[in-house]
């Protein structure tokens, strides 16, 4: 491997991996594919350094605020509310600014693709 293609993969690498935390406010912008957007809940959420969460999600045309726990390996994301069961997705951070949660259940198969919102 020559010695520019080393630094443009290391760059590369750098800049994917770089801002591993979800600590902050984040707006989902798009669902895909469009029809699974009442299964992907989440309208907004914020993700705090201790753990905690609180987010305004949408079922049936109605949106409404929650809160619990969750848990961030760099991978997967677990949800855990106060008023319902733990959901998991998988998750790829895109330089810290782009969040695309991956969810399926029995019915769908979903991305939810969010973006940092400036604080």
């Amino acid at each position: 491997m020559s010695r520019k293609t080393q630094c443009a993969l290391t760059i590369t690498c750098l800049m994917v991996l770089s801002g591993c935390s979800i600590t902050g406010h984040w707006k989902t912008v798009r669902i895909d594919p469009a029809d699974a957007a009442d299964s992907f809940a989440f309208s907004s959420v914020d993700f705090d350094s201790d753990g905690r969460y609180s987010a305004v999600v949408k079922y049936d045309g109605k949106s409404r605020t929650t809160s619990g726990k969750y848990k961030w390996d760099g991978f997967t994301l677990k949800i855990n509310p106060r008023d319902g069961d733990e959901r998991s997705y998988r998750g790829e951070l895109w330089l810290g600014k782009t969040l695309k949660l991956h969810h399926k259940d029995e019915e769908h198969s979903m991305t939810g693709v969010l973006e940092r919102v400036a604080e």
